[in-house]
Formats: C-alpha cells, sequence, structure tokens
C-alpha cells in the first residue's frame, strides 16, 4: 500500500454470493490504485460464503478486516456495521456479485482530489448477467453532474445512479447510521441526502459490471413492491420544499404507484401480516396526495 496517495475505504457486502465471490473480490485486490482499506461483511450467507472468504483471505495474504455476521441485519444494516470501521478520506461500497474495473477508484480519486467541493463522483458501467455475459451500459445517455440542485432535482425524479459505481467524500457522508435500517434498499435516500448539500460528478466511462440476476431481491414479488413503498417513504420526506420541488415529488410517487400498485400490495400485505400497519397508513396517504392531484390537473 501507498501512504502518499488517500486512503480509500470499501465496504463489499456478500450475502450468497458464492459464486461470484472471488470476481468481486479479485476486481478490488487488483485495482490500480494502491492505498484501499478492504473491510468484508458476510450477513449470514447460508452458503459456504464465509468459507470462501476466508480462503481468498488465506491465498492471496490479503490484509483486511473480514465481519461474518452470527445474525441476518439486512442490507443497511450490514452496511452501517461495516461503515463503524472505515478510516479512508473516500468511501465506496460493492455487493460481492457485482465487479470495479481495473481504473474505478483511481479515475475517480483523481477527480475528488482536484474538486474538493464534490461528495460524488458517479460513473458508466455494463449490466452483466449470472453468466458473466456483459450487457448493455447503465446509461444510454450521460447522466447529471455538477451542481447540487441540479443533481438533487434530478433524483426527486428517478434513482438512476448505480451503487457499485459511486465514490464517495467520506465527510460528507451524514451522521450515523448513514443507511435507513428500516427501509429495504439502500441508496436512493442516501444520494438525496448528499445531493442536498453538495456537488456530484459523472464520469461517463464504464468502471464497474453491475450484476443482474434471476434471483435478485427485487425481483421477488413482496421485496419488488416493498421496494416501491420505501421509495415513496423516501420521497415524501422532501414535500414541503418549493412547489416545484413538491410538483416534481408527487409526480414521481404518482409514478410509483401506479409501477407498483401500492395501494392494492399494502391492504393485501397487511391483512396477511407481511406489513405493518404504519407502512399501509403511508400508502393510503400518499395515494390520497396522489388523486388529490391529479384531481386538480
Amino acid at each position: 500500500m501507498s501512504n502518499e496517495l488517500p486512503l480509500v475505504s470499501i465496504v463489499a457486502l456478500c450475502y450468497n454470493h458464492a459464486k461470484y465471490l472471488e470476481e468481486a473480490l479479485n476486481s478490488i485486490a487488483n485495482q490500480s490504485y494502491a492505498n484501499i482499506q478492504l473491510i468484508i461483511v458476510d450477513d449470514r450467507s447460508s452458503d459456504n460464503s464465509v468459507e470462501l472468504i476466508q480462503n481468498w483471505i488465506d491465498k492471496n495474504n490479503i490484509d483486511c478486516l473480514f465481519l461474518p455476521h452470527e445474525k441476518n441485519k439486512g442490507l443497511c444494516g450490514s452496511l452501517n456495521h461495516g461503515l463503524k470501521y472505515i478510516k479512508g478520506t473516500y468511501y465506496q461500497f460493492l455487493a460481492c456479485d457485482d465487479v470495479m474495473l481495473l481504473e474505478k477508484i483511481e479515475k475517480q480519486v483523481k477527480v475528488l482530489e482536484t474538486n474538493p467541493n464534490l461528495a460524488v463522483v458517479h460513473s458508466n458501467g455494463y449490466n452483466i448477467n449470472e453468466h458473466g455475459v456483459i450487457g448493455e451500459k447503465l446509461h444510454a445517455k450521460p447522466l447529471f453532474t455538477g451542481d447540487s440542485k441540479i443533481v438533487f432535482k434530478a433524483l426527486l425524479s428517478e434513482n438512476r445512479i448505480s451503487a457499485p459505481a459511486v465514490l464517495i467524500r467520506t465527510e460528507m457522508l451524514p451522521k450515523a447510521p448513514v443507511y435507513d435500517e428500516s427501509s429495504i434498499f439502500e441508496d436512493w435516500a442516501l444520494w438525496l441526502k448528499l445531493a442536498k448539500n453538495y456537488d456530484f460528478h459523472y464520469i461517463n466511462e464504464p468502471l464497474v459490471h453491475y450484476r443482474v440476476l434471476s434471483t435478485s431481491m427485487i425481483r421477488t414479488e413482496h421485496i419488488r413492491k416493498q421496494v416501491g413503498v420505501d421509495a415513496i417513504a423516501i420521497l415524501e420526506g422532501y414535500m414541503g420544499g418549493n412547489s416545484e420541488q413538491d410538483t416534481i415529488i408527487t409526480k414521481s410517487i404518482a409514478r410509483l404507484k401506479e409501477q407498483y400498485d401500492l395501494y392494492d400490495y399494502t391492504l393485501g400485505a397487511l391483512l396477511t401480516g407481511k406489513t405493518s400497519l404504519r407502512k399501509f397508513k403511508e400508502a393510503l396517504k400518499f395515494r390520497t396526495r396522489i388523486k388529490n392531484y391529479f384531481n386538480k390537473k
């Protein structure tokens, strides 16, 4: 490791990723950037991931921190656990089925080092399936970049930033806990918190491979719709800023409600014990707000 370069802390999160572990971890170990702190978190995998991780560490003589959970903490809980140990100037999260390309960290650190007002550098990438077949780019057109107001407004409409493509300036992270452990997914809420106060920069170059699996968490119906409920809750938290912002949010909520059929879902889930009364009341409130909004048009 080089002590002349800013330290980059990478939290690699594993949950039943045995098939892809070595590829993901090798993509970290083989980075062209020299000064990396690696923290590996296994969230109580039911496959042989823990054994494979330990074997990989031993075989490659890797200096890292390995945190195998005795109980499942979920995605956000696992990330918050890993974040307790980071020491770097910059922070990266990588699921252990995704892959960073060789110069990913080096290129993003260079941008952050020359632009102290930036909180986030993100990039393009490629989708990759479970068989390792590379598909389309994550973004056909360049994403938003620059001033926080522009980025924040764009993010209220849609979350198009892929988590593995991001490098974050650690000192600009929100106060702990960084991730909301009541939410089923990790990224959108964090991007909005950062964009509210800080600038972003986009590199229109593929620097990651983002794995899309037929067994991905979001592809199960119950989980997929819970993601929709959580997404709406995130957006609702930003209502009341100004009329333009509220219009964007209300349209986004309407789109999400239609996309996930959330009112019918949460009613059924409430009756079958799959969601809480609080979540159902939130969905009902959003449904009423959306209906009232479009009745005015």
